[in-house]
């Protein structure tokens, strides 16, 4: 059983990532911003909210995560990628550069998606597992084995997807080299 805390950290992080993986379709509608920027501004208000309420409480139940030290490096990692690139989108929109914007709010949904693509992960690492579990598998071993890759394998993948996206796009695309002067 959870501690109380992380309990109540964990229905957080529920609600506020449920905001933001259902806002966040919305705030890439063409029509939705051409129609109403008040409407636009205010869903990503509620969208950056639901990111940071989200990545916070993320980070408050990494101690408990049943993953391991995996667990507490690939949950962590993706809690703190996920406020950096939303910081990123709010301070890009905020000097006007508004295809740096798209491009970190294209990476933040990305990450938001994180939690869709965990559970499509464990469905698929539980099942190449099963036929191999002989007749009488024990479900929590087949399950731990493939929650414990799931902690980078949920979130990695999205961001080369995010980038490919963001360069597909003609968007100011992120580089680990500085390009030469």
């Amino acid at each position: 059983m959870l501690p109380a805390f992380v309990q109540g950290a964990l229905y957080v992080h529920i609600v506020a990532s449920s905001v933001a993986l259902l806002v966040g379709p919305l705030q890439f509608s063409q029509r939705l911003r051409r129609r109403s920027r008040r409407t636009h501004r205010l869903l990503g208000r509620v969208y950056l909210g639901g990111v940071a309420v989200g990545a916070v409480s993320a980070v408050l139940m990494l101690p408990t995560n049943s993953a391991g030290i995996v667990g507490f490096f690939g949950f962590g990692a993706l809690a703190v990628v996920w406020a950096m690139a939303a910081v990123r989108a709010y301070r890009a929109i905020r000097v006007g550069d508004v295809d740096s914007h798209r491009a970190w709010m294209i990476r933040t949904y990305a990450l938001t998606f994180a939690a869709v693509t965990l559970r499509a992960w464990l469905g698929l690492l539980v099942a190449v597992q099963l036929p191999f579990a002989g007749a009488e598998p024990d479900v929590e071993v087949v399950f731990a084995h493939a929650y414990a890759a799931v902690p980078f394998l949920c979130w990695l993948p999205n961001l080369v997807v995010a980038e490919w996206l963001v360069r597909r796009r003609g968007l100011p695309s992120y580089r680990l080299v500085p390009t030469p002067a």
